[in-house]
Formats: structure tokens, sequence, C-alpha cells
């Protein structure tokens, strides 16, 4: 497998990871009842300082990281996340098929 192929893998796992993430945040804020405002200041609890703008706009953008969905996860109280890893294997196999694909 050459770099190119490596990274773009990496790339697709990192994707599927963020929009899993997004799907978690998307059904802890339903189930709480939060809202943009209350996140912003449960962050700020944490020594994490935004905007309930800044929050709106990076989640219609699909723009947070995995790192700051993690943190606003931590600051609603989600203590577990279970991470279904047949999701990245599906993305390993799709990433293998389309690069053995252009081998022939």
């Amino acid at each position: 497998m050459n770099d190119d192929v490596k990274s773009e893998h990496s790339q697709r796992a990192d994707e599927v990871v963020e929009q899993w993430l997004r799907r978690r945040l998307n059904s802890a804020r339903a189930d709480l009842g939060v809202n943009w405002e209350e996140v912003a200041q449960r962050l700020e609890k944490l020594g994490i300082k935004t905007t309930a703008g800044s929050l709106m706009t990076k989640h219609s953008r699909a723009s947070f990281k995995a790192v700051e969905y993690v943190q606003i996860l931590i600051a609603l109280g989600v203590s577990k996340i279970d991470l279904p890893l047949d999701l990245l294997m599906q993305t390993k196999l799709s990433s293998a098929t389309t690069s053995n694909s252009g081998a022939a």
C-alpha cells in the first residue's frame, strides 16, 4: 500500500469517526434539551472559551475537529463513547477495493 492510499484511508477513517461523533453530539443535545448557548457555558466551565454562534457555525458546516466533538460530549456529561469499529473496517475495505481496482 503506497503513502497516497494510506493517506486516503486515514482521511476516510477520520471522516467516518467525525460523522459518528456528530450524530452522537446531536443525540446527546436532543436527549438533554441543550441549546448552543448552554453548550458554550458548559465548555467554559472546562476552560474552553467559545460562543454559541461559533459552535452553531461549526456545527452547520460540519467543521468541528474530532477533539472538539469529544470536548463537547464531555461538557454534556457523556462519559462513554462506543465507536462502532465495523464502520472503520468498511472504510478500510472500501479503500482497499478502490486501490486494487486501479492496479489491474
